[in-house]
């Protein structure tokens, strides 16, 4: 990575070059100083370009997953009186980063392998070329997002009254090869616009040395519009007997919106029993709601767009309680015993890739409830910090995708709460000083996760179901261990500071559904060696040391969800398997400048 650092100090622009792996190079500006007695500003600019050439394009020699990233953010800290502070961030983001490239997973089953004459086309389910894809299709992506955050703090008669408004705006084009391969079989041109407004307000409240409290409202307001295109699909489809009168050219498209809106009302409390015991409990009071519109299926040809024959229109209001409490245990001065309760839920929605009105039902609220048994304890005068916890999570209605038979008599995907999971689990956490200048910090977690339930309709025996239950739930490793160690030592004019982070994550499973999908033991470590003098810091730093590569993401599209299937059908054509791999080793040298700029003011 090639990396370096902007500095501004006094009115100039200072540049710090550094070099690395895959030509990326990075560029960061940070300044925060006092403007008036009781105004105060700050202002960072953040630039990133490249670094994908790890991930090599063989059709078209291009590198793939580069990174062209601008981020700007200004805030300004007004403090108006001693009971009234304002505190403006605005924030800009320009992204113009490829969309992921993907590995070729093709099995022999999947209808892009079917018949090809070209082997690339199909991947045989290997992951021989991790840092190989041979996608034809644009990888274009344009993201640009407009922040506003507005935070209001006020001493009001007793109360610390915090007000927090939020405005966020984006607009998305990106362009995705989803067939993974040089064949024009699936490729995809989605154009989101997204806003969303935010309001919080909260009281908080001393009541005496026993009794505190808070109360307060959050309202929330979005809308988003999305139209897609799915270029090739519709002649390939037609050709294979799967779909009907499509010719070359045609391409599928659907549109969607959605307006979402939150209205939450909470309170919490804490209250000190005595010198050991203490209690809180906290409940808060959700409603939401969402007016979703959705053409699926239109298309056009060269010279004509048909649209959809099926347009839905859903309106559906949810209303969620989510409860939490907790009891603490002071045993003595290094060590407290917690036991906590608490739920959550994610809202009802809509699926936006939805084939058919019976699939484009809204889906009901998805809820969670759990327990925590704590303990956090210093030992050895504070030089060992330990805590440990065991925990209890039930998800129900956990939202899964399946093939269903509809009201029309056609087959189609459907996203519904099908499944219940549980997760029994502990950790460790851990921090040490065994000697002045060595700092250890480490985590272990164990967790058991399993389907309680999970049924799904058995399309070749209507009316029954297929049991899922022994299915492994996604992305939750049994075992997981972090340990770093941080150590540093007077040398010269300066101090030698040196990072070693370990990683491990046991066998997981990225997609249930998919037996490709698992992920296999693996460890990776991280190293860096820093020299600072003064305000200076140079930094020489290696991620991921042992090059270890892993499934990040994997999926694999069916006929389903695309279009309507017949009604005979038991088995959704699968269409393709891809995947997403991390990123590798990579080796790079960091230079960064901190001056106190309050000092030089002062001077100035």
């Amino acid at each position: 990575i090639l990396l370096g650092h902007y500095a501004i100090l006094m009115g100039l622009i200072q540049r710090f070059p550094s070099f690395g792996d895959y030509d990326r190079r990075e560029f960061d500006v940070v300044v925060n100083a006092p403007l008036l007695e009781s105004l105060a500003g700050k202002v960072s600019f953040a630039w990133k370009d490249d670094g994908g050439e790890y991930m090599r394009n063989d059709l078209n020699r291009r590198g793939e997953n580069a990174e062209d990233r601008i981020a700007l953010s200004a805030s300004i800290l007004w403090q108006l009186r001693d009971t009234l502070t304002l505190h403006y961030i605005y924030d800009l983001e320009e992204d113009g980063a490829d969309t992921p490239a993907l590995v070729n997973l093709n099995t022999d089953d999947d209808l892009v392998c079917i018949n090809s004459a070209d082997g690339e086309t199909c991947g045989t389910g290997t992951r021989a070329s991790v840092e190989h894809t041979a996608q034809n299709f644009s990888n274009n992506r344009e993201y640009d997002g407009d922040y506003h955050t507005l935070r209001l703090d006020l001493d009001l008669r007793g109360f610390d009254v915090t007000a927090i408004t939020g405005l966020r705006n984006t607009e998305e084009l990106s362009h995705q090869d989803l067939d993974a391969s040089q064949a024009d079989f699936y490729s995809v041109t989605r154009d989101q616009q997204y806003d969303q407004f935010s309001q919080e307000v909260t009281f908080n409240k001393q009541h005496s040395d026993a009794l505190s409290y808070s109360f307060g409202i959050y309202l929330f307001d979005s809308s988003y519009s999305l139209f897609q295109e799915e270029f090739y699909t519709l002649d390939i489809l037609n050709d294979a007997g799967l779909a009907c009168c499509f010719v070359a050219g045609d391409i599928l498209r659907l549109s969607s919106k959605q307006d979402a809106n939150l209205q939450s009302a909470f309170a919490h409390f804490t209250y000190v029993l005595d010198d050991r015991w203490t209690f809180d409990a906290g409940l808060r009071l959700n409603k939401f709601k969402k007016d979703f519109r959705h053409l699926p299926e239109g298309y056009r040809t060269e010279t004509t767009e048909v649209p959809s024959l099926t347009g839905f229109v859903g309106h559906q209001t949810w209303e969620e309680a989510t409860p939490t409490a907790g009891l603490a245990y002071r045993v003595d001065e290094e060590a407290m015993i917690y036991l906590r309760y608490s739920t959550g839920y994610l809202p009802g929605a809509y699926d936006e890739n939805a084939t058919s009105l019976d699939t484009a039902e809204a889906i009901d609220v998805q809820t969670s409830a759990s327990w925590e048994l704590g303990m956090n304890s210093e030992w050895l005068n504070d030089k060992l910090r330990l805590n440990m916890s065991y925990y209890q999570i039930d998800y129900d209605g956990k939202i899964e995708q399946f093939a269903m038979l509809t009201s029309s008599g056609s087959v189609d995907m459907r996203r519904d709460n099908v499944a219940d999971i549980r997760l029994d689990g502990f950790e460790l956490e851990f921090e040490a000083t065994p000697l002045a200048n060595l700092y250890i910090r480490g985590a272990y977690s164990h967790i058991d996760a399993n389907f309680e339930e999970y049924f799904v309709p058995d399309l070749a025996n209507p009316g029954t179901s297929i049991d899922l239950s022994g299915l492994q739930p996604h992305r939750a490793p049994p075992d997981s261990l972090y340990v770093s160690f941080r150590y540093s030592k007077a040398l010269a004019k300066g101090t030698l500071r040196t990072y070693a982070g370990y990683r491990l994550y046991a066998d997981y499973q990225t997609n249930a559904l998919l037996p490709a999908g698992k992920v296999h033991n693996w460890t990776t470590w991280d190293l860096s060696i820093d020299y600072v003098v003064d305000e200076w810091t140079l930094r020489l730093f290696s991620q991921n040391v042992k090059n270890k590569r892993y499934l990040q993401n994997i999926s694999g599209l069916t006929q389903g969800e695309l279009m309507s299937m017949d009604g005979a059908t038991t088995t959704p054509t699968p269409l393709m398997t891809f995947a997403e791999y991390n990123q590798p080793r990579y080796t790079g040298f960091e230079i960064i400048y901190s001056p106190d700029l309050t000092k030089l003011l002062s001077r100035w």
